[in-house]
């Protein structure tokens, strides 16, 4: 039994481990076209903007996910010191989770996450 532990000790296996996280808890859409895809951050202009305002240096970790929510995709970005992560929260066409009317707890409670696009610490 000893030996099943030992991948997971090691660098490897705690990369296969998250790995296999990230892997497992992004969902199947039901999405027909998606809007936001890893050329969105460098090719959708207001993308680009809002992306660069966590690109500073010092500004601590980031992840950009795609969520599916009521048949429809979001972008989230997401960093642990936001003091207001439903602002960081767009449609397809760029509004604000708040523009939109939809209460946070509720986007967060149904939603699924669909894609990682981007996790990184600057």
């Amino acid at each position: 039994m000893n030996f099943l532990l030992t991948p997971i000790r090691s660098g490897l296996g705690a990369w296969l481990m998250i790995s296999l996280y990230l892997f497992t808890s992004c969902e199947k859409s039901d999405l027909k076209e998606r809007c936001f895809t890893k050329s969105s951050l460098e090719g959708t202009p207001w993308v680009k903007q809002h992306l660069s305002g966590f690109q500073q240096p010092k500004a601590g970790p980031l992840s950009v996910v795609v969520y599916s929510y009521q048949g429809q995709e979001y972008l989230v970005f997401s960093n642990p010191f936001l003091s207001s992560p439903m602002s960081n929260i767009f449609n397809c066409a760029g509004q604000r989770l708040t523009q939109l009317g939809i209460p946070y707890n509720q986007f967060m409670k149904d939603a699924k996450r669909v894609d990682v696009l981007l996790e990184k610490t600057y």
